[in-house]
């Protein structure tokens, strides 16, 4: 099996791999990050690309779940299209996780320290008004 070329838009990131792996491999070892809510199961379909240079052997299992307009349009999903050629490949706004970010609009909650913690009370020194479902409790054992 050969080297292949793939270049990931719009990061206009490269990576050379070897035929037969699949596009999210490459994907990762090119450190693009693509939604993969399924574990690369391909069953979930978030994980949709679309191949604009190169050759397309798409198989019944990179294109399941995509309708006819978007396989025409190039798209495949990401965890079962295998690479087996140079390719070109524009991951869209809905399949990138770079965009993704955790929102704080408080301060964050200091677990080490359970004193400073609210539970189930409305306190008027709360750290935050968010309050998780899990919490940390000392315990000492007697042996």
């Amino acid at each position: 099996m050969g080297s292949c070329k793939v270049k990931f838009l719009p990061n206009e990131t490269t990576v050379d791999v070897e035929a037969g792996t699949t596009v999210m491999e490459a994907a990762e070892r090119a450190d693009v990050h693509i939604n993969n809510l399924c574990g690369g199961k391909g069953i979930c379909g978030r994980c949709r690309v679309k191949i604009i240079g190169g050759q397309i052997r798409a198989d019944s299992q990179s294109i399941n779940l995509l309708s006819r307009e978007e396989i025409t349009e190039g798209y495949v999903l990401a965890c079962r299209m295998k690479i087996d050629s140079d390719m070109e490949i524009l991951i869209p706004p809905e399949s990138r996780l770079d965009e993704a970010q955790i929102l704080l609009d408080a301060m964050p909650v200091d677990y080490s320290e359970p004193e400073k913690m609210s539970l189930h009370g409305g306190s008027a020194d709360l750290v935050t008004p968010h309050e998780p479902i899990v919490r940390k409790i000392y315990l000492e054992l007697n042996a």
